[in-house]
């Protein structure tokens, strides 16, 4: 038998793979925000045409979930998950049931351009969720950030009450609020499991997971289903649209973001949102004819002002500027910590292993169930979101 990696050290077969550059990350996110903003558009339109948003959604998730089993199998990884990690997964499954059902649900009730300027509060809700566990400290700036953005947020809601779909506006209001409180919890959540398995694997399973209480949902409102429900009534408008969501803003956008999640800190990866905001917008101009009050572009800026200010009083950024993990090692492969909150804690080795047990138990559950069995790469690189502390190690640099 092949001796094992002495313990602390990397994995000579991984510390050959090269680091992916800082802008392929950032491309990779923007493209997402693009591909996400395109299907606020095609599915606004497909479901003002009469497509019932949950047949809509079954079909989207079942087919996606196919697709990415498909991938997992072409890139030669395995489907297993550890029976310690199944409940996380399900968890996993349940934040992307609200993001995904939710968003359909939502472009049902209110504007396409209303839907993308609400997403900014994805971010928000990262950070306090990474707060409320311990995970970093909420400094007087970062409270500002999040007051700034909750009151743009609010602004924008405000004003969509006297809008076309106003009967819906409310409904749509508090919809959008569970579709965004799930997508951060996805966002942050996934980022302990992305130091075990594959993205693609990782993504595969929260997303059958999610699948399956979406099928659920359908069998128990079956009896309200016609058969033109179930053929999108027939319009080659909703199939087209169902086509770019499985596609575009389902197997691309959810693996994507599991590539990057990987790769850089959560609220870096959750920044991007902000784009949705001016790429649905610039859409829906060009396609839709609709067009924003001034008291909306208002509140677009206040959700992105208040971001901005959150994000950089939650973490400093490399020398490069990117936001983005540097991937320095130390001795023996063993990687930097780097610090948002104090550069003297990044050297604390105290500090980081605390954090990374707070967030293990409150999030994970057992602190040690998650990483037996993982190699010494994974345990050695575990990353922790905790006050914006991110080990980095060369197992970073896995190819998607």
């Amino acid at each position: 038998a092949e001796p094992r990696e002495a313990q602390g050290t990397v994995p000579a077969a991984l510390q050959a793979r090269p680091v992916a550059p800082a802008w392929t990350v950032h491309a990779v996110l923007v493209s997402i925000q693009l591909a996400f903003s395109g299907w606020h558009i095609l599915g606004a339109q497909a479901l003002d045409n009469g497509a019932n948003p949950f047949v809509f959604a079954l079909y989207r998730e079942a087919t996606a979930s196919a697709a990415m089993v498909g991938l997992v199998m072409w890139a030669g990884q395995s489907m297993h998950i550890k029976p310690e990690h199944r409940f996380r997964y399900v968890m996993l499954g349940v934040f992307s049931f609200m993001n995904v059902v939710g968003s359909v649900i939502a472009l049902k009730l209110i504007p396409a351009a209303i839907f993308g300027i609400s997403q900014p509060l994805v971010p928000i809700f990262a950070l306090l969720i990474s707060s409320a566990h311990g995970m970093e400290m909420l400094t007087p700036m970062k409270v500002l950030g999040v007051v700034i953005s909750v009151s743009g947020a609010a602004l924008v809601e405000a004003t969509n009450l006297g809008e076309g779909k106003s009967s819906n506006a409310m409904l749509g209001a508090l919809v959008v609020l569970g579709q965004t409180l799930g997508m951060a919890c996805l966002i942050v959540y996934q980022k302990p499991m992305l130091k075990i398995y594959h993205p693609l694997v990782n993504s595969a399973a929260y997303y059958i997971m999610g699948t399956g209480f979406t099928v659920l949902v359908v069998l128990g409102t079956a009896f309200m289903y016609t058969p033109a429900d179930m053929a999108l009534h027939g319009e080659a408008e909703a199939w087209g649209a169902l086509a770019y969501a499985i596609v575009a803003a389902t197997v691309y956008t959810y693996s994507g973001y599991s590539w990057a999640v990987k790769r850089a800190v959560p609220s870096t990866v959750t920044l991007y949102s902000t784009l949705q905001a001016a790429f649905t917008s610039t859409l829906s101009f060009l396609f839709l004819g609709e067009r924003l009050t001034a008291m909306e572009y208002v509140g677009g800026v206040l959700i992105a002002l208040g971001l901005v200010v959150a994000v950089k009083a939650a973490e400093k950024i490399d020398e490069g500027g990117h936001g983005l993990p540097s991937p320095v090692s130390g001795d023996a492969g063993r990687p930097k910590a780097l610090s948002t909150d104090s550069q003297s804690e990044a050297g604390d080795p105290e500090v980081v292993e605390a954090r990374e047990r707070t967030l293990n138990r409150a999030l994970l559950g057992d602190p040690g169930a998650w990483g037996k069995g993982s190699t010494a790469s994974e345990s050695d690189g575990a990353a922790g979101v905790g006050g914006g502390l991110r080990a980095v190690s060369v197992a970073d640099a896995d190819a998607p």
